[in-house]
């Protein structure tokens, strides 16, 4: 008979309350727990769920006003992330990593594959203004549309993904760039607004 590690039960007894204290789920799984950075924020009435193995850094934001979020197992958001949702949900794969600084509003509702990687300063937003006559923008109603990014995709820092983008799988978004139409799998785009560059 194996006799338990004090050290290690000593980390998963620390991480079990401080995902305890800030509402948030894990799979069935005792074992692996998720590190949540003491300093997380989390509100809303919405459900949050983080994978086996994950990484939740220094003063992340997770804001599920009554949609979920989902983080998939060994993924990790960098210090100071923010997601937020409203109605919808944001779903993100496993293995997938959102470095610092960056957002992703899920408003229509967000879902990023699994071996995702999102630069620094990246803005992924599901929720998006509307001006349909000459009233203030900050009156018009908002409009919502679904974002989608496959498989294996790398967004380069400081790009921006607008509402109602699909991304195939294996593309590749450089930094600095506005993507507001679709990305074929496994291509190159860049500029503002994005376009291909070439095929990978």
């Amino acid at each position: 008979m194996t006799r338990a590690n004090p050290r290690r039960l000593a980390k998963e007894t620390a991480k079990a309350a401080v995902m305890a204290a800030k509402r948030i789920t894990t799979d069935k799984s005792e074992l692996y727990l998720p590190r949540i950075h003491p300093t997380v924020v989390r509100s809303g009435q919405g459900a949050v769920c983080v994978g086996r193995r994950c990484v939740v850094g220094r003063g992340c934001a997770l804001h599920a006003r009554r949609g979920s979020i989902v983080i998939g197992p060994a993924s990790s958001l960098g210090p100071y992330a923010r997601l937020s949702t409203n109605d919808a949900s944001i779903h993100i794969g496993g293995q997938s990593h959102i470095v610092s600084f960056s957002i992703v509003y899920g408003g229509g509702g967000v879902t990023i594959g699994n071996r995702v990687l999102v630069g620094n300063h990246c803005l992924i937003s599901g929720l998006d203004h509307t001006y349909p006559g000459r009233e203030s923008v900050a009156l018009s109603p908002m409009r919502s549309e679904p974002v989608v990014i496959g498989d294996d995709v790398w967004i380069g820092a400081f790009s921006l993904v607008l509402a109602g983008v699909t991304i195939g799988d294996g593309a590749i978004v450089a930094s600095h760039s506005l993507v507001r139409d679709d990305v074929p799998s496994y291509t190159v785009v860049a500029g503002q607004p994005a376009r291909v560059v070439r095929s990978r």
